[in-house]
């Protein structure tokens, strides 16, 4: 899309053909890349045997890694195997 398209649909005081501007138009702002950006959470609450939360923690003391993110992994990795398999 050119500009002059693009700003007919945004503003209607510019005329298409000419590409005249009667209005300062306000251009959206650039995208913005933030690649920092974590993805939404929701919070859940989920309950698990003692023993088996003792173990999830054992596992990632010995990745150095919290025992959340260690079942966050285990979860992608799953299901990414179910989805593999559902697909086939």
């Amino acid at each position: 899309m050119t500009v002059c398209k693009w700003l007919t649909s945004y503003n209607h005081s510019v005329k298409h053909k000419k590409c005249v501007f009667n209005k300062q138009v306000k251009l959206p702002p650039p995208r913005t890349v933030l690649p920092n950006l974590k993805p939404s959470l929701k919070k859940i609450s989920l309950r698990l045997p003692k023993l088996m939360i003792e173990e999830l923690k054992v596992l990632a003391n010995k990745r150095d890694i919290p025992y959340q993110s260690l079942m966050k992994m285990f979860l992608v990795e799953r299901i990414d195997q179910e989805l593999k398999s559902a697909s086939r």
